[in-house]
């Protein structure tokens, strides 16, 4: 299995816990979890310890950085996380995440589509995202496109 379909695999159970259907249960867990969670957003991965337990515990080991410096792994679920927990914030039911839905530039044309008076700044912060060049400046531009989403209530 290569690194990207275990970090996939990974992340998918972590989404899978927020989103599961076990009544409430573990609803204050969750949002507890969630709460913590958007702490780090716009924080360098490893940085905020209230996260660790929910984005690191049983990470792989083979994912994982060498040395102080994260790993593309980990800033990877940190971002993934982090932004699903600030979309999902203010949500009875978190499930903020269809993994059928397609790519965030196809949520993306879903807003469109719902929000035409929109569109030029929709595009703005599209083209914005798709041409950042470091991790820091997707991750800014990624925080702006989740909360246009979340505005329109787009998965």
């Amino acid at each position: 299995m290569s690194e990207v379909e275990k970090l996939t695999k990974f992340t998918k159970v972590r989404l899978d816990w927020f989103q599961s259907d076990d009544g409430e249960k573990r609803g204050g867990e969750r949002r507890a979890a969630l709460a913590r969670l958007r702490l780090g957003v716009g924080k360098e991965a490893g940085t905020v310890p209230e996260t660790w337990k929910y984005i690191y515990e049983g990470f792989p080991d083979e994912l994982a950085g060498k040395g102080d410096a994260p790993s593309y792994a980990e800033n990877a679920i940190h971002a993934a996380l982090t932004l699903y927990a600030m979309h999902a914030q203010g949500k009875g039911n978190p499930r903020v995440h269809d993994g059928n839905a397609g790519s965030i530039g196809m949520a993306l044309n879903n807003l469109k589509r719902k929000n035409l008076e929109n569109e030029q700044g929709i595009l703005r912060r599209f083209n914005a995202l798709v041409t950042a060049k470091t991790a820091d400046e997707i991750n800014l531009h990624a925080r702006g496109v989740i909360q246009l989403l979340k505005q329109g209530e787009i998965k």
